[in-house]
């Protein structure tokens, strides 16, 4: 058993494939949750911010996977982001945005909750570079993702982010180039995803490359958050960085397999 805090706005997303699209919720709580269970974490929290327009159907998807929400609710729509695959690196368009969480919150629910994991997965805005940190001070097993800092500001902000937590997850779906990551090794280590073309590991003495087993031809939203997720309690466990890295792997092939097999089943 373990308790798993994800620092991340819920998302309402358009998602746009090769002869698909389709809307629903998301949110890296929200598919990082496939892993938690998967692992063994049943207590699974979110702390971000969700529009009063989208309360009930984020309510809704989040109780579903097991998710508590401890959410600030404000006026308008929740995250809205449009996430087109049919050109690579992903391009992702923001189309409503609610706003972001203090520093002084954030802190007050990771004291609280105590939690024995944090994921801090901003999807744009809405974590204080501030705040990492000091979840950092409270949790040793605390992994960032940096997705929303590149959405928000760019590779610019690599340098700031060098250190500020144990562990980084990166997406080749936000730096096409692993060249600029390597700057977050400063203090850090970090996981490079790189979808069918596998995983990257920094650690203090270089780089290792991980391929994948097994290629699974599904819809892949929410396959990055599922990998930082169940790496990240793997590492809780126990395992080195290098072989959560490979426990990451397969369950993120699992949980691949079950989204064609859902797929298959009602197409």
């Amino acid at each position: 058993m373990c308790r798993i805090l994800y620092i991340s706005n819920p998302t309402v997303d358009v998602l746009v494939g090769e002869g698909w699209r389709k809307l629903g919720v998301g949110g890296p709580a929200y598919y990082g949750a496939w892993a938690a269970h998967a692992l063994g974490c049943r207590d699974i929290y979110c702390l971000g911010v969700v529009g009063r327009d989208d309360v009930a159907l984020v309510v809704q998807g989040y109780g579903s996977r097991g998710v508590s929400l401890v959410a600030r609710v404000v006026e308008g729509c929740s995250t809205r982001f449009r996430l087109d695959y049919t050109v690579r690196p992903r391009r992702t368009v923001l189309e409503c945005w609610p706003g972001g969480l203090l520093p002084e919150v954030v802190v007050e629910v990771v004291e609280s909750l105590n939690p024995d994991i944090v994921v801090t997965s901003p999807v744009y805005s809405e974590v204080p570079l501030r705040a990492v940190r000091m979840v950092s001070s409270l949790a040793a097993h605390h992994l960032l993702d940096i997705q929303g800092f590149v959405r928000s500001r760019g590779i610019r902000v690599f340098g700031e982010l060098a250190g500020s937590a144990p562990y980084i997850h990166v997406s080749s779906d936000d730096v096409w180039d692993r060249g600029p990551v390597e700057v977050l090794g400063k203090g850090s280590i970090v996981v490079y995803t790189k979808g069918v073309d596998g995983v990257d590991l920094l650690v203090e003495d270089g780089w290792r490359s991980y391929d994948l087993p097994r290629i699974v031809d599904a819809d892949p939203t929410g396959s990055g958050d599922v990998f930082s997720t169940a790496f990240i309690i793997s590492v809780f466990k126990g395992l080195s960085p290098e072989d959560a890295v490979q426990e990451a792997i397969r369950i993120t092939a699992d949980f691949l397999e079950e989204k064609l097999e859902a797929t298959n089943k009602f197409s």
